[in-house]
C-alpha cells in the first residue's frame, strides 16, 4: 500500500473515533456512487452530516482543509445529494463537515479541526 493511501486510512480511523467520541452515529464509511466517495456519513441529533477527511502530515502543503477547492465543493454536494435520493430521504436537515487532520510523526499525534459547514452550498 502506499504511504499516501496509508495515511489516507489513518486519518479516517482517527476522524472516526473523534466523532463517535462526540456521540456521532456513524452510518457509513467510504460510501461511494456514480458521483465519488464520501470518507464518513454519520447522525448527530436530527442532522445527517456528510463528512470529508483531510489528512497531511504536519508542516506539508499548507492545512489540509485547503483542498477542498470549488470542484471538490461541487462533487461533495453531488454525492450527498445522490446519497439522500438512493435512501428516499427527504427534509431532513444535513451538512457536509471537513475533518482537518495533522499528523506529527515526531510526536507520534495528530491534530483535528471539525469545520462544520464546510461546504458553502451555491
Amino acid at each position: 500500500m502506499n504511504d499516501q493511501l496509508e495515511l489516507g486510512k489513518l486519518g479516517e480511523k482517527i476522524a472516526r473515533e473523534f466523532l463517535e467520541k462526540k456521540n456521532y452515529r456513524i452510518i457509513a464509511q467510504n460510501y461511494k456512487n456514480y458521483f465519488g466517495e464520501m470518507d464518513l456519513i454519520a447522525r448527530d441529533g436530527n442532522f445527517f452530516i456528510f463528512i470529508e477527511v483531510k489528512t497531511r502530515l504536519k508542516n506539508t502543503f499548507g492545512p489540509p482543509e485547503e483542498s477542498i477547492n470549488r470542484q471538490k465543493q461541487k462533487k461533495l454536494i453531488r454525492i450527498s445529494n445522490q446519497y439522500l435520493l438512493e435512501n428516499k430521504i427527504e427534509g431532513e436537515n444535513y451538512r457536509i463537515d471537513c475533518l482537518a487532520i495533522e499528523i506529527d510523526k515526531t510526536k507520534k499525534c495528530a491534530t483535528v479541526r471539525h469545520i462544520k459547514d464546510a461546504v458553502k452550498y451555491f
